[in-house]
């Protein structure tokens, strides 16, 4: 039996990631272009701290995507993984918003779960009208076959 290949919708990437590495360059050269009183253990815990964080974002930026497969949609955010039952899918709509999500953008889908305790998950997808297109297919196939 030959595994169908499932295709990534990499997330599209806003404005928001350049300002968080602009920030963090920043705030390293401020810990060490800052006059202090010699304390070279302070700079170097902040320096290994902001490394980590410059690190953690580009997880996030280099590996958020998309699954749909025949059951869920997949949502994948650097280490954060979430599914979303095509059952539990009430509606689809398009906005904006700029809290932290599995969206790298702040022109985003809104996919609203109603049995959730996270009831909605925002995704940016680059391929947006391919993405809603394959979503709402699934999504119809699903009910089709629910209501037979």
């Amino acid at each position: 039996m030959k595994k169908t290949e499932i295709k990534k919708y990499k997330s599209k990437v806003g404005i928001v990631v350049p300002l968080l590495y602009l920030f963090v360059a920043a705030a390293s050269l401020i810990v060490w272009l800052v006059p202090n009183s010699g304390a070279l253990t302070l700079q170097i815990v902040a320096t290994c701290f902001l490394a980590v964080v410059f690190i953690g974002i580009t997880w996030i930026c280099f590996s958020t995507y998309y699954q749909i497969t025949d059951r869920c949609l997949i949502c994948v955010c650097g280490p954060f993984k979430t599914r979303a039952l095509y059952k539990d899918i009430t509606d689809v709509t398009e906005g904006f918003s700029l809290l932290f999500s599995y969206a790298l953008t702040g022109q985003r889908i809104f996919i609203n779960r109603g049995r959730s305790i996270l009831r909605r998950i925002d995704v940016s997808p680059k391929e947006k009208q391919d993405f809603l297109n394959e979503l709402s297919t699934k999504i119809n196939h699903y009910r089709e076959i629910v209501q037979k």
